[in-house]
C-alpha cells in the first residue's frame, strides 16, 4: 500500500509540473492561413472584415454563406458590391455563368484566391503564376493618382501574379516590381469582376503594417462606394466531410494538451497497476498420509501383547467381509459354498476349505500360538494373491 501511494504521489507531481509548465509556456503563434473573418491570428482576416463597413460608409453591410448560384437566384440583387474570399475558388460551368450574370445586373464582384479553377480562368482568359517564394514583393497601383506609393509585402504573402490576360476590356490595377499584374478588373455588362491572386494581402499580418495597411482600402475603392456590400466566405467553409472528431479536437491548443495529459496519465496508471496487488497466499502444508504409520503402530501393539487369537479373529473377519462384498456369498461351513467361491475366485478349493476350517477351530479355542497365526495369515494372503 505504501508503494501504491508513492506511485500516486509521483504521478500527481508530474501532472502538476506539466500543468504549470503549460500555463507558463509562451503561446505559440498560429501561422495557418485560415483567412477566417473571426480569426485574429496573423493570416486571419478579422481586421479586414471589421473595417470593411467603414470603407463603404453609410451603406448596408451583410454576410452571405451562399454559393454564387444562390446569390444569382435572388432577382432583387442588383447594384451590390460582393467580396468573395477563398483559398481555392472552384466554380462549375453553371456557377461561372451565374457569376457573370451578377456582373451583368450591375453588381461588382471582388474575388481573391490563391487558385482559380480552369473553368473560371478560361472565361476570364487568365492564368496565375508565382514569383520566387522566398523574396519580398513590391506592389504599386497603376492609377497615377495613387501610384506614388509602393507597398512592400513580406515573402510568401504576395507572390502570385497573372501570367497572362487576354480578356477584352480587362484593366490592370496594380503590378509588382517585375511589372507582373497583381490586381485586374474585368468589366462585364453593367458591373465588373475584380480578381486578386493574393488573399494574404488582406490578412491581419499585412493590415497591421503601417506601410501596407491602406492597400486593402485602395483596392476596395475600385468598388462603387454607393453600393451595399455583401461579404461572402462560403468558399472558405471546409468541405472535408470525413474530418475526424479527434482532428477537430486537436485543432485547439487547450483541448489538445488536455488530451495529451489525460492520455499519458492513463498510460502511467496502467504501468503502475500492471503488477497485481493482493495479499500473499499462505502456504498450506498438505495432509500427510499416515496410514502406513498407523498400521505399524497397531502391529507393534499386537506384537507386544502377544494376543494372537484376537489378531487372527480380525484377519478372519476382514476375509469374510471381502467374500461377501466381492463375490456376493455368505460365508458358511458348507461344501457348496467352498465350490462356488472356488469357481468365482479361481482359488484352489483346498485353500478355501483350510481357511474355513481354521475359522471354525478359532471359535472353539480361546488361545492360539504364533505358528498358527502365521499359518492362517499365509493362507489368507495366498487367497488374496490368486483371487480373480
Amino acid at each position: 500500500m505504501k508503494g501504491f501511494k508513492l506511485y500516486i504521489g509521483i504521478i500527481s507531481a508530474v501532472i502538476l509540473v506539466i500543468t504549470i509548465a503549460l500555463f507558463n509556456k509562451p503561446k505559440e503563434i498560429n501561422w495557418d492561413d485560415t483567412l477566417n473573418k473571426n480569426h485574429k491570428i496573423p493570416f486571419g482576416t478579422y481586421i479586414f472584415y471589421q473595417n470593411l463597413p467603414s470603407i463603404f460608409q453609410n451603406q448596408k453591410f451583410s454576410i452571405s454563406i451562399k454559393p454564387i448560384y444562390n446569390l444569382v437566384a435572388d432577382d432583387s440583387l442588383t447594384n451590390h458590391n460582393i467580396v468573395i474570399m477563398a483559398k481555392t475558388l472552384s466554380l462549375s460551368q453553371l456557377e461561372v455563368g451565374k457569376l457573370f450574370q451578377l456582373a451583368a445586373k450591375g453588381n461588382n464582384v471582388f474575388l481573391t484566391a490563391y487558385q482559380i479553377n480552369r473553368t473560371l480562368a478560361r472565361r476570364l482568359k487568365i492564368s496565375i503564376a508565382s514569383e520566387i517564394p522566398n523574396k519580398d514583393v513590391i506592389i504599386k497601383f497603376t492609377n497615377p493618382q495613387i501610384a506614388n506609393k509602393t507597398y512592400l509585402f513580406k515573402k510568401g504573402t504576395a507572390n502570385f501574379y497573372f501570367d497572362t490576360c487576354y480578356y477584352t476590356g480587362a484593366k490592370i490595377l496594380s503590378n509588382n516590381q517585375y511589372n507582373h499584374p497583381t490586381l485586374i478588373k474585368f468589366s462585364y455588362g453593367k458591373g465588373s469582376i475584380i480578381v486578386s491572386p493574393n488573399p494574404l494581402m488582406f490578412s491581419n499580418f499585412n493590415l497591421i503594417d503601417e506601410n501596407n495597411r491602406d492597400y486593402a482600402a485602395k483596392a476596395m475603392s475600385y468598388l462603387p462606394a454607393s453600393n451595399p456590400i455583401i461579404f461572402n466566405d462560403y468558399y472558405l467553409i471546409p468541405t472535408d466531410a470525413n474530418k475526424s472528431l479527434l482532428t477537430t479536437f486537436l485543432q485547439y491548443s487547450s483541448l489538445k494538451w488536455a488530451y495529451y495529459i489525460g492520455f499519458f496519465t492513463l498510460i502511467m496508471y496502467i504501468l503502475v497497476n500492471v503488477k497485481r496487488r493482493q495479499r500473499a497466499i499462505p502456504l498450506i502444508t498438505p495432509l500427510e498420509n499416515t496410514s502406513l504409520s498407523f498400521v505399524r503402530t497397531i502391529s507393534a501393539i499386537y506384537y507386544q501383547q502377544k494376543d494372537h487369537h484376537n489378531l487372527a479373529q480380525k484377519k478372519m473377519n476382514h476375509f469374510f467381509e471381502f467374500v461377501r462384498s466381492r463375490y456376493r456369498l455368505i460365508p458358511t461351513t458348507d461344501e457348496d459354498l467352498y465350490n462356488q467361491l472356488s469357481l468365482k475366485s479361481g482359488v484352489d478349493v483346498q485353500i478355501i476349505r483350510s481357511i474355513f476350517r481354521f475359522s471354525a477351530q478359532l471359535k472353539k479355542d480361546t488361545q492360539i500360538g504364533e505358528f498358527q497365526l502365521i499359518s492362517i495369515s499365509n493362507l489368507i494372503d495366498k487367497f488374496y494373491k490368486n483371487a480373480a
